[in-house]
């Protein structure tokens, strides 16, 4: 049994915006996480936005996973923004200099804010 991540897909109130919402779990398939969010990935969507805030751990293959959904993502111009309130999971994000790659927020609402402006 390893450590998962799992995600439910809520509904943003924008067109053409995803909130996805991780939670922590346990798996006995260490790509779970990955299988799940690949089928996000869509030509109507424009932009992503992952919320870690049930998060306290992620692990590197979950990163890769996360790096792998970018550039998915990017083929088809959208954005993927990251939600991370917790400190612990600031502090990998800016060891592996991932927040040079994603965009994070604190939390949700200036996320929606943002990908509204975009879309208007």
């Amino acid at each position: 049994m390893v450590q998962a991540l799992y995600t439910t897909r809520k509904d943003s109130g924008i067109e053409g915006v995803s909130l996805i919402d991780v939670q922590e779990g346990n798996s006995w398939n260490e790509d779970d996480f990955w299988n799940e969010i690949r089928g996000y990935v869509g030509p109507a969507t424009r932009a992503y936005g992952f919320d870690f805030s049930q998060v306290r751990h992620c692990s590197s293959s979950d990163l890769a996973d996360l790096l792998k959904f970018r550039k998915q993502a990017m083929m088809n111009s959208a954005t993927v923004a990251l939600i991370v309130p917790e400190e612990n999971m600031k502090d990998v994000l800016n060891i592996t200099r991932l927040d040079r790659l994603f965009r994070v927020y604190d939390t949700p609402e200036p996320f929606l804010c943002d990908a509204r402006k975009r879309r208007d």
